[in-house]
C-alpha cells in the first residue's frame, strides 16, 4: 500500500511538472509574439509609440512590453523553440523573465550554450544573471586596456561589440528613467514641486526619449550584424 501511494505520489509530481514546462513555454512564445507585434505595429521610427498605445498608458506594461520587443528582436523564432525544447527534455520549465535575461547576450551560439546549461541545471534567476554577466565579461576577465565608465563598471574600448552593447544598456537606462518621471508626474501629488518641475519638462522628456529609442534600436541592429 504504501509502495503504490509512493508511485502515485510520484507520477503526479512528474505530470505536474510537466504542465508547469507545458504553462512555461506557452508563456514565453505568448511573449516572443508580443514583442514582435509591438517591434512591427508602427515601424522602428514610431516604435515607441507603438508600445505605449500597447500599454493603454500604464507605466509597468509598457516596460513589460519594451523587454519582450527587445528579446524578440535578438532571440528568433528557431531558436526559441530549440529552448523550448530542451524545456521539454530537461522537464524544465521557464518563462519569459528569464528569456529576456538571456537575449541580452548578443551572440547566438553564447545564448545557446547557457540557455542548455541552465535548463538542464535548473538553474533560477539569480544564476542566470551571473551567468549572462561572465558571458558579456566581468572586469576580471577584461584583459585589454579598459576605462571606467560609470561605478564599478569596465568597458573593453577594442572591441566594438562591448561598447554597442553599452550604449545600448545607458539607452536602456534612460528610458527606464522616463517611464519612472512619467509615474510620478501621473499619480504623485499634484501641488508637488517635483511633479510641478517634471510636468513642464515632459515635452522635451518625450522627445529625447523618442530619438533614444530609435538609437537603441539601431545598436540592436549593428550587434546582430556582429552575432
Amino acid at each position: 500500500m504504501i509502495l503504490r501511494e509512493q508511485f502515485e505520489n510520484m507520477a503526479n509530481s512528474i505530470k505536474s511538472n510537466r504542465e508547469n514546462v507545458r504553462i512555461g513555454n506557452a508563456k514565453m512564445l505568448a511573449a516572443w509574439k508580443q514583442g514582435i507585434a509591438v517591434s512591427s505595429a508602427d515601424g522602428k521610427r514610431t516604435n515607441r509609440v507603438a508600445i505605449r498605445k500597447a500599454s493603454g498608458g500604464n507605466i509597468s506594461e509598457a516596460e513589460r512590453l519594451r523587454k519582450y520587443r527587445s528579446m524578440s528582436e535578438q532571440i528568433k523564432r528557431a531558436e526559441l523553440t530549440q529552448i523550448t525544447q530542451w524545456c521539454i527534455d530537461f522537464d524544465r520549465a521557464w518563462g519569459p523573465t528569464l528569456l529576456c535575461e538571456l537575449s541580452k547576450i548578443h551572440t547566438k551560439k553564447d545564448r545557446q550554450k547557457i540557455a542548455k546549461n541552465a535548463i538542464e541545471q535548473g538553474l533560477g534567476l539569480v544564476e542566470l544573471k551571473r551567468m549572462v554577466r561572465l558571458a558579456k565579461g566581468s572586469p576580471a576577465s577584461i584583459k585589454s586596456p579598459t576605462t571606467r565608465v560609470g561605478r564599478q563598471r569596465t568597458l573593453d574600448w577594442t572591441q566594438p561589440t562591448n561598447v554597442l552593447d553599452e550604449i545600448h544598456q545607458v539607452c536602456g537606462v534612460f528610458l527606464t528613467f522616463a517611464n519612472d518621471i512619467r509615474r510620478v508626474v501621473g499619480a504623485g501629488p499634484k501641488k508637488s514641486a517635483v511633479v510641478k518641475l517634471l510636468q513642464t519638462m515632459m515635452p522635451q522628456v518625450e522627445t529625447v526619449e523618442e530619438a533614444i529609442s530609435r538609437f537603441q534600436i539601431e545598436c540592436d541592429a549593428k550587434l546582430r550584424t556582429r552575432r
